[in-house]
């Protein structure tokens, strides 16, 4: 478990949500009858932002950031699935400054049962609390172009360094997320006390060499073989040019036309709960780039 950053942010943002009149009652009978606690939701990209990652292929990646846009937190009931509480943020964090847990927001005042936890990955607003600084520029290019993601590093091997700056805006709707530390459904409210949901990114999906599967390989030889101009310097464009099936990727089915595509795809499966829990990812979808 790594330490936590806690970032100051206004905990005023807890909208409740109006329920049905059917619906009240029985929530309101819980929260007097079996207690009340809260969860505590928090974000991070674990140390491979930082730190880099090594591909299967011989690159050594860095990253000079990568800055995402993310809010709409929400707890669903279990069995009934309506909104319990939402928490709309917006957020904005650049990972490659973010070496622990940064605090998203507290949710209190909870009915002490299980809850199904969600959240959205989107485009970052004027109004978007910076969790971390962020790199010159950025902020005003992800505005521009609408993107959730923006991504910057580069790839050496063999004395070869390559560039790249890519944006990504697929929006992702996460819902429904197993709990990486026991497997079951989201969260469980203890009464009395609080839990933790964290929202954890596996950055290595960037670099994933096939679809559908936690097993895949990290590669880079194919996006190196993508600089058609030679400027040391992989574009999107440059992406979107490359044949999958030449290039070696493997898409499980996923319908992918191209690098650009398929790493936005790969990107858009990279959120999870507690450590491994996956998440139901509705969207990650690639537009016009």
């Amino acid at each position: 478990m790594s330490p936590r950053a806690h970032a100051s942010l206004n905990r005023s943002l807890l909208h409740p949500v109006q329920l049905p009149l059917g619906l009240a009652p029985a929530l309101l009978l819980a929260a007097c009858g079996g207690g009340t606690g809260a969860v505590q939701v928090s974000a991070w990209a674990e140390d491979t932002v930082i730190e880099g990652m090594e591909t299967d292929d011989g690159w050594a990646i860095s990253f000079d950031h990568w800055v995402t846009g993310l809010g709409e937190l929400h707890l669903d009931g279990v069995d009934k699935g309506e909104t319990v509480a939402e928490v709309e943020g917006p957020w904005v964090a650049d990972w490659a400054a973010a070496p622990e847990l940064i605090d998203l927001s507290l949710i209190e005042d909870l009915p002490a049962e299980r809850y199904d936890f969600g959240f959205v990955i989107h485009p970052i607003t004027a109004e978007s609390d910076l969790l971390t600084p962020i790199p010159d520029g950025v902020l005003e290019t992800m505005l521009a172009e609408g993107y959730v993601h923006h991504i910057a590093g580069s790839a050496t091997k063999d004395g070869a360094t390559l560039s790249f700056a890519w944006g990504f805006d697929a929006v992702v709707d996460y819902e429904r997320c197993t709990n990486g530390e026991d497997g079951t459904s989201g969260v469980a409210v203890p009464d009395g006390g609080e839990v933790e949901a964290q929202i954890w990114l596996h950055a290595d999906h960037l670099l994933w060499d096939q679809l559908g599967t936690e097993e895949a390989g990290l590669a880079f030889d194919g996006i190196a073989a993508a600089d058609a101009d030679g400027d040391l310097n992989i574009t999107a464009e440059e992406l979107a040019a490359v044949d999958l099936a030449s290039a070696g990727y493997e898409t499980a089915g996923v319908d992918v036309a191209d690098l650009y595509e398929f790493i936005t795809f790969s990107v858009s499966q990279m959120a999870h709960l507690n450590g491994g829990g996956g998440c139901t990812a509705r969207g990650g979808e690639a537009h016009e780039h």
